[in-house]
């Protein structure tokens, strides 16, 4: 547990030093200031803006050389000096002017303590997630020991369900720590998106009386703090495995936020690139990741501007790239488990067993729970595995598949219902595509 404590330490430190360059960029600019904020929100995103930043930056390393803890530590120095000399006034500002908001009550320190300590426990223990010790540690550790390896997949399909959240993970494994869970840097992040909601949810408290929409993202973050500590494949399963579904999870709804809150509020509707960052970053982390593109693509149809749309463009090529990439020299596939491929390098993994692999996921993911002996026996149409699907996902599941539904009738109580209806709609798309995905059908109702 004390060493799981270090490393949270560690993590929050690097992560918020990598944080940095973004933050000195957008305050120089004063440009999406709903991001960055102030005080607490100025550390959370210090905190995830540094975090995503190692992502893209490990991304591109990983194709080259091994992800270790000392190149990340040797990085990390000379970026604290380059900072330090150039932007020490501004850095020292920034440290003068954080400071803990007050009107934290006892009940809600007591609160954000009992989780952190809770998720801190869950992620010393042994992890009872599956995919944890089925393949993500072997990804994780050929990762850290080898970097990215010609028809790695051979060895095992599994191997080439590649993220950049292993990347992650295999840059802050410190070697002096012999034994370890690799739950690291889960746990870290399980507490960083607490802070988030609980920051989110005390500034609509506090708005309450002010502003006709207050009540209701209050009620929106409180709930999904609740559900988030309830439902086991969130914050506790995140907290005592090496998920990656957590972290797209917690992307998706940061962007949904945002641009939820920009129907409802005043906010001038100018164009914001952090959330064109975020949206693309969701897809290496895991690839069916893509239908986040539907809402970012409605939002970008509302600027005309040329320029936003090569922005858009470029940073798409940046962080797509070395996905791509990296599935091909794994796999020999761009897209694995999809077999469209350019050529037929020699370290391929056989088309007919990328073929098989696809299928087992495509539908051990529709016929969820079942038996495989059953699942390819059966005689299945383009519809038929939907009842068994409502038949495996848990109750709870089930209820919040039908709330989330049966809420797109309350549009039609107001006044500018055909407006909310519109905009509403692309954004339930999102999350409904990923429903006949064919990996992601047990994580539907969570994202709805």
């Amino acid at each position: 547990m004390l060493q799981q404590l270090v490393h949270i330490i560690i993590i929050s430190s690097i992560c918020i030093i990598w944080g940095l360059p973004s933050y000195l960029f957008l305050k120089r600019n004063s440009s999406d200031v709903y991001w960055y904020g102030k005080d607490a929100s100025t550390i959370i995103f210090l905190f995830f803006s540094g975090l995503l930043s190692l992502a893209v930056l490990s991304s591109w390393f990983v194709l080259l050389i091994p992800l270790k803890f000392n190149y990340l530590l040797i990085a990390t120095t000379l970026l604290l000096f380059v900072l330090v000399l150039s932007f020490r006034q501004a850095i020292v500002l920034l440290c003068q002017n954080l400071r803990i908001k007050k009107g934290i009550t006892f009940l809600q320190y007591v609160f954000v303590i009992s989780c952190i300590l809770l998720f801190i426990i869950l992620g010393s223990q042994k992890s009872v997630n599956i995919d944890t010790q089925l393949y993500h540690l072997q990804i994780i550790r050929w990762t850290n020991e080898y970097g990215t390896v010609p028809g790695l997949a051979n060895l095992y399909p599994r191997l080439g369900l590649g993220s950049n959240w292993f990347n992650l993970i295999s840059l802050f494994h410190i070697p002096v720590f012999n034994h370890q869970n690799f739950t690291f840097l889960n746990t870290t992040t399980t507490i960083w998106f607490l802070l988030w909601l609980m920051n989110k949810w005390r500034y609509y408290y506090k708005l309450d009386n002010t502003k006709p929409y207050a009540r209701t993202f209050t009620m929106f973050y409180f709930l999904l703090i609740l559900y988030f500590l309830f439902d086991w494949q969130l914050f506790r399963d995140t907290a005592n495995s090496t998920n990656y579904d957590f972290i797209v999870t917690a992307l998706t709804i940061a962007v949904i936020s945002f641009i939820t809150e920009g129907f409802f509020t005043d906010k001038k509707n100018d164009f914001s690139f952090v959330l064109i960052i975020l949206s693309l970053l969701i897809i290496p982390f895991k690839l069916s990741g893509l239908f986040i593109l539907i809402p970012v693509l409605f939002y970008l149809v509302n600027f005309k501007n040329k320029d936003v749309w090569i922005k858009s463009f470029l940073a798409g090529c940046i962080i797509l790239f070395p996905l791509l990439a990296r599935n091909y020299i794994i796999t020999g596939y761009p897209l694995f488990p999809s077999t469209l491929s350019i050529g037929s390098p020699e370290w391929q993994l056989p088309k007919e067993m990328a073929l098989k692999f696809k299928e087992y996921i495509f539908y051990v993911n529709k016929f969820y729970d079942q038996q495989i002996s059953f699942v390819f026996s059966y005689d299945k149409t383009t519809f038929n595995w939907i009842p068994f699907w409502i038949e495996s996902i848990l109750i709870k599941h089930k209820i919040l598949f039908i709330l989330s539904s049966l809420s797109f009738l309350l549009f039609f109580s107001t006044p500018i219902a055909k407006q909310y209806i519109l905009k509403s709609s692309y954004l339930l798309s999102a999350c409904g595509l990923w429903l006949p995905d064919g990996s992601l059908q047990h994580r539907t109702p969570d994202l709805l």
